[in-house]
């Protein structure tokens, strides 16, 4: 019997190492919801835009409006509705990285654009504090929240600073989640998907309402001609975690990123998949008016 040993692989001399090389730093953007996603042709910047426009045609908004976005991430729907609608925005975000970085992109703008808008860094719970570092009006025709509000701890105090910040008949408009009426959260397997989501998306149980809850809270804090307008879950936690299976196939192929990447994606794609799959939070839009004095 003749062993044969076949010669050692020679070592590549330059691999794919240069991919780097043809990344295009900065991203052009840098959005974070969960997007609307029409069809699955659909990539994660559209449909980013797409539920940002959805929530911004709700507001009527005019050219020369003052317009508050909270929670407005890293600037991406800042940048979009005051270039689409030509109106002035103010952003306000509670990360210190987030807003740092949307700073950097607002300087990189062109100076007609650049003068639409104002990043700030504070508390959705606390806008008073936050609008105190803005040299201009306080007061807005609009406010919106886009795929943040759930986190606000709480929701109904964000409701309350938000009208104190709104002209008489000024809109509120939102993209956020609420409980189904008919969830059925009794089951073991149902309350630990509960918890781990609860604990995954950073959302406090509190914010865990249902509409009319939602509704009346509110009223409570002075708006009234409430509407929710709900989405199809597969147009978004459905789309969101296809795509998210779609990158993490696209990683593994390349050969981009770590292990810690790919359970990230592993983790979204399955709580996605499972809120796209099962009637417990429904996603929507939601619009209110802020009632004028003595409604």
């Amino acid at each position: 019997m003749v062993w044969c040993q076949s010669s050692p692989r020679p070592r590549d001399m330059y691999g794919v190492k240069h991919f780097r090389l043809n990344l295009q730093l900065p991203p052009p953007t840098f959005w974070c919801n969960a997007g609307l996603w029409t069809d699955d042709s659909t990539d994660f910047a559209t449909a980013c835009e797409q539920l940002v426009l959805a929530v911004a045609g709700k507001l009527g908004i005019r050219a020369g409006d003052r317009l508050l976005d909270v929670g407005y991430g890293c600037g991406d729907s800042c940048f979009l509705i005051s270039n689409r609608f030509d109106c002035q925005v103010t952003g306000i975000t509670s990360e210190h990285t987030q807003w740092r970085l949307s700073q950097d992109r607002c300087d990189a703008l062109p100076k007609s654009h650049r003068e639409k808008l104002s990043l700030l860094h504070g508390s959705a719970v606390e806008l008073d504090k936050a609008l105190m570092q803005d040299d201009t009006q306080s007061v807005f025709d609009h406010i919106t929240s886009i795929d943040s509000a759930y986190h606000y701890d709480t929701r109904q105090a964000f409701f309350q600073q938000a009208r104190n910040h709104l002209k008489p008949n000024g809109t509120l408009a939102l993209y956020d989640l609420v409980v189904h009426d008919d969830v059925n959260l009794t089951t073991p397997r149902s309350r630990l998907f509960l918890k781990v989501m609860c604990w995954y998306l950073r959302l406090p149980l509190g914010n865990l309402v249902n509409q009319n809850t939602y509704r009346a809270y509110l009223e409570q804090a002075g708006y009234h001609h409430i509407e929710f307008d709900s989405l199809p879950p597969n147009q978004v936690f459905g789309g969101l975690s296809r795509h998210c299976l779609r990158q993490r196939k696209e990683m593994k192929t390349w050969r981009l990123g770590n292990w810690q990447d790919m359970l990230y994606l592993t983790i979204s794609s399955t709580i996605f998949g499972q809120l796209a799959s099962h009637r417990w939070l429904q996603p929507t839009i939601i619009k209110a008016q802020a009632a004028a004095g003595g409604d």
